[in-house]
C-alpha cells in the first residue's frame, strides 16, 4: 500500500511538474498533460514507456534522488495490466486517471 501510494505521488508530481495551476484536474487538461509527457518521455518513439525512459524522466523533472531504477520499475508495474514491462499511451492515460481520481 505504501509503495503504491508513493509511486502514485511520483506520477502525480511528474504530471504536475510544470503546471502553474495544480488544481485543474479536468479530464481534458489531464489528458493533454499526459499526452505531452508521453511524447517527451518516449525517447525511442515506440509508443511505450519502459523503466529506463521513466527513470530518465524522473531524474530530469524531479531530481536524481527519486530517479531509482527500482522506483521506475514499480511505477511501470502499477500501470501495466498487460505485464509487458512497459506502459502504452492508453495504459498511461487509464492508469493516471485512476491515480489522479479523474473519471475516465
Amino acid at each position: 500500500i505504501i509503495v503504491d501510494y508513493f509511486c502514485g505521488q511520483v506520477w502525480n508530481s511528474l504530471v504536475d511538474a510544470d503546471e502553474a495551476d495544480r488544481d485543474d484536474h479536468t479530464l481534458s487538461a489531464e489528458e493533454r498533460k499526459v499526452e505531452n509527457l508521453f511524447s517527451l518521455f518516449d525517447v525511442d518513439g515506440n509508443d511505450a514507456l519502459n523503466a529506463k525512459e521513466l527513470q530518465n524522466a524522473i531524474k530530469a523533472r524531479l531530481g536524481s534522488q527519486l530517479a531509482s531504477g527500482v522506483i521506475a520499475q514499480l511505477m511501470i508495474s502499477m500501470l501495466d495490466p498487460s505485464r509487458d514491462k512497459q506502459v502504452s499511451r492508453s495504459e498511461l492515460l487509464q492508469g493516471l486517471a485512476r491515480i489522479l481520481h479523474v473519471d475516465h
